[in-house]
């Protein structure tokens, strides 16, 4: 979110006090749940702004100032760190063999700024090679495949799934045809190398 999206300037002038502590506890509450961007939070307090104006039948003053106000509120008390989220986004996608790719487009999806998660990425995400790896462990695919799910339907099944997560076509058939051994040596040995 940019400055000058939500200035705090005369934060909620016009808006009541109700209005601003509730927007406050559910900016809390929402926090306490989930991790959250500061866009992707932004986004969720105009949608129960919305809803509540629905179910009310009342608009609230100024909701633009009273979302900075909240937002404010939320990085005061260190609720909201994008660089935190971010590095814990991509340490969960790494866990689960996401791609770079595919860190790259959950990120965007929560609203995290582009240059922020490229840097994050680049720092903390492991090479395409260990990610495919780990997605073909955690999924059974390729070389985990249980013995009697083999020949070549299920390595082009096990392919496309490794492609759907974001892994290149290259990537994916290399590790599909590796053995059992070779896989668990590999990411023993070597997880953050290049290269197939």
């Amino acid at each position: 979110m940019s400055d000058g999206e939500h200035t705090a300037g005369a934060a909620g002038e016009g808006a009541s006090t109700a209005d601003r502590d509730w927007l406050r506890r559910a900016a809390l509450a929402y926090l306490e749940r989930y991790a959250s961007s500061e866009a992707n939070l932004v986004r969720v307090l105009r949608r129960k702004i919305r809803r509540r104006a629905t179910v009310t039948g009342r608009d609230i003053a100024d909701p633009d100032a009273l979302i900075s106000e909240a937002i404010g509120a939320c990085r005061r008390l260190g609720l909201l760190d994008d660089e935190a989220f971010v590095e814990t986004k991509v340490a969960s996608g790494a866990r689960k063999g996401l791609s770079r790719r595919k860190m790259m487009a959950v990120l965007a999806a929560k609203g995290v700024d582009r240059d922020l998660a490229e840097a994050v990425v680049a720092r903390e995400a492991p090479s395409e090679r260990s990610a495919a790896l780990a997605f073909a462990r955690r999924r059974r695919l390729g070389p985990w495949r249980s013995p009697g799910r083999s020949g070549d339907d299920r390595a082009a099944k096990d392919i496309a799934a490794l492609c759907r997560a974001g892994h290149g076509y290259g990537v994916a058939r290399a590790v599909v045809s590796m053995t059992l051994e070779e896989a668990e040596a590999r990411l023993a040995d070597d997880p953050d190398a290049d290269g197939m």
